[in-house]
């Protein structure tokens, strides 16, 4: 099993806390857990490579992934040289008003001047820097190759005590490791309900919003020649079912990442993969990968439903047991949420601690109880933000209450008039990026500027814009 976890010796002001899984949530759990307890033990089922190769237990490893702005600032609270670094190394910083051409609803989004910034890197170049800090940090242990096999529990207190764990390649008996604070951030095959209920608790309720998505994925080395963009982002107006993008990574390549919803999937052929990219509303894209240079294999990966567990709504739970990152909630990628809302699940919980810590109880049991009820809140936005979108296809289950088709009616002209106006486009971006709350799309300054850019897209073009207009979008 590599290093040993089993005989814990050291106590802590709040005692021993381990982390079920070593994703993205786990990492930053972990590097929260850090300042409050004495010893975190991470413990992962895969084995853990000093390089940035894609792993078995995030089988969405090799496809795009979106750290979005919120999530970038906690990450560098938590870990102030990770963006500096990342940088360095090859990652790109993409300033979402120049640096994104974005055809959404039959328009290209209007660039702009504003602040807003994302990194672009693979998933696993994240990780390895993330591992890598935390690997400094002299209280904290990451343990690969084991799998926990059951929780261990004290039943008149109705708490957990630790859990049990087994290599994963060896015939070896089970090891306990006792621990004060069990965290899992295990992914969505978590195992969570089941050991719940062999404690004698009762499952949690589940939504799941059946998607069928299918992506593909490849790498490619950028063709030379000026462009205006660093990431190109196009998608179909639903019924239609299609997107893909291209965006930046380390190393100086481009990763391309092809998507369809409800079974229509792209195909892992060289020619059904251009073919592809050629029946999306405009040809920017296919003409990108007509230019460049594949280096990669194609890697499909399919996404059949996104998936929230209600712990909240439990009447008894556990205490010290807490449920984050795709454990929790398992968002549709395409909508780029998981990483900042494991990031913000991060920064509840290091809130949750000190504030107990201010009011010098740090009772675990509390601990458990507010994070559970407080984390459903986190998630709520971007989960009703994502199967929101998902209900604009007729195919996806679900009920279309007069609020969801309201707000169809509602963004779909904002992201209309977003053709005009590059303050609409800037402030739909930071909602998306969770820097703004849905609210603020409906203030009165986004009211009176989708007024005047309707107006102004009803208006016929004098000649000389329609030339101007046409030019651009050649070039695009």
């Amino acid at each position: 099993m590599g290093q040993s976890i089993g005989k814990a010796q050291d106590r802590f002001r709040h005692g021993h806390a381990v982390v079920i899984g070593a994703s993205i949530a786990g990492l930053l759990a972990a590097r929260v857990l850090a300042e409050h307890f004495e010893r975190v033990t991470v413990v992962e089922r895969d084995t853990l490579e000093d390089d940035a190769q894609a792993r078995r237990g995030v089988p969405q490893g090799r496809h795009v992934h979106a750290l979005l702005n919120a999530g970038e600032r906690v990450m560098t609270d938590l870990f102030p040289d990770l963006v500096p670094t990342l940088l360095a190394r090859g990652a790109a910083s993409v300033r979402l008003g120049r640096d994104l051409r974005w055809h959404h609803f039959g328009c290209w989004k209007k660039p702009h001047d504003g602040h807003v910034t994302t990194i672009s890197a693979t998933r696993p170049f994240l990780e390895q820097e993330v591992r890598r800090r935390l690997r400094r940090l002299r209280n904290v242990a990451i343990v690969d190759n084991t799998v926990v096999t059951r929780y261990l529990a004290d039943w008149e207190r109705a708490r957990l005590t630790g859990v049990c764990v087994r290599g994963r390649h060896a015939d070896t008996l089970e090891d306990e490791v006792h621990a004060d604070l069990v965290v899992d951030t295990g992914g969505r095959g978590s195992q969570t309900p089941q050991r719940l209920a062999e404690l004698g608790y009762q499952k949690p309720e589940q939504s799941t919003f059946g998607i069928g998505y299918g992506y593909a994925t490849r790498l490619y080395e950028p063709p030379h020649g000026a462009r205006n963009w660093q990431t190109l982002y196009v998608i179909d107006t639903p019924p239609a079912r299609r997107g893909g993008l291209i965006v930046p990574i380390e190393g100086n390549r481009w990763m391309v990442t092809l998507i369809g919803a409800h079974m229509d999937h792209p195909p892992g052929d060289d020619a059904g993969f251009l073919r592809f990219a050629k029946s999306l509303p405009v040809p920017d894209l296919h003409d990108m990968l007509a230019a460049a240079r594949p280096i990669s294999d194609i890697a499909s990966f399919g996404f059949a439903s996104s998936q929230r567990r209600h712990y909240e709504r439990l009447a008894r739970f556990p205490s010290g047991l807490i449920v984050m990152g795709d454990a929790l909630c398992s968002f549709n990628p395409i909508f780029g949420q998981g990483m900042t809302v494991s990031a913000l699940e991060a920064k509840l919980l290091k809130d949750c601690l000190q504030t107990l810590e201010a009011r010098h109880t740090p009772n675990l049991e509390a601990l458990t109880c507010n994070f559970r009820t407080q984390v459903a809140r986190v998630v709520d936005t971007p989960w009703q933000l994502a199967t929101g979108e998902d209900l604009r296809f007729p195919q996806t289950p679900g009920r279309r209450s007069l609020k969801v088709r309201f707000l169809h009616w509602y963004t779909a002209r904002l992201h209309r008039a977003s053709a005009e106006s590059g303050f609409l486009t800037e402030r739909f971006q930071r909602v998306m990026h969770m820097l703004a709350p849905p609210s603020s799309l409906f203030a009165r300054d986004v009211l009176a500027e989708m007024l005047r850019a309707s107006w102004q897209r009803q208006m016929p073009a004098p000649a000389e814009h329609r030339e101007h207009c046409e030019s651009e979008a050649h070039q695009h």
